[in-house]
């Protein structure tokens, strides 16, 4: 367990997105039982920080109405979720997007140079050996092994 932990840090470390520009993004529900319209993972981050990583948009969900109206501003698979209504700690943004409005800070998609994607292969590879499921989104997460 605390090798798959180690190895998650490693690959979300590779893939900070703090350089990248955040979107803004905020979707309103019309009844509590309308869904946003997406997955998501956590990923360990740096020090004691949990992200957020889109693993899944969903059509025809709220999120995908939202990428449809601002393509400029679409939210993709691997985009990783700052703060949603403000909150940044994740028991916060998760009851965030239970609300009928969530605004989502969201980096896009990471876009790695040559350095970083070495050291997110050769990390990944170490969870496949691992034999645990994961996802080249340009942060590896894992699934119930």
């Amino acid at each position: 367990r605390s090798e798959e932990v180690s190895l998650l840090q490693t690959a979300a470390a590779a893939a900070d997105c703090s350089a990248v520009s955040p979107i803004s993004v905020t979707l309103k529900k019309a009844d509590q039982k309308q869904r946003l319209g997406f997955s998501f993972s956590t990923v360990a981050g740096p020090g004691a920080a949990t992200r957020m990583v889109v693993t899944e948009i969903l059509p025809g969900g709220l999120l995908d109405d939202w990428n449809q109206r601002y393509p400029q501003q679409a939210v993709q698979v691997g985009g990783t979720i700052a703060t949603v209504n403000g909150a940044d700690t994740l028991d916060e943004m998760v009851g965030g997007l239970k609300s009928m409005a969530a605004t989502l800070v969201v980096r896009p998609t990471w876009n790695p140079g040559l350095a970083e994607v070495a050291d997110s292969v050769s990390a990944i590879h170490r969870l496949s050996e691992a034999k645990l499921e994961y996802s080249v989104v340009g942060v590896a997460h894992a699934k119930s092994a």
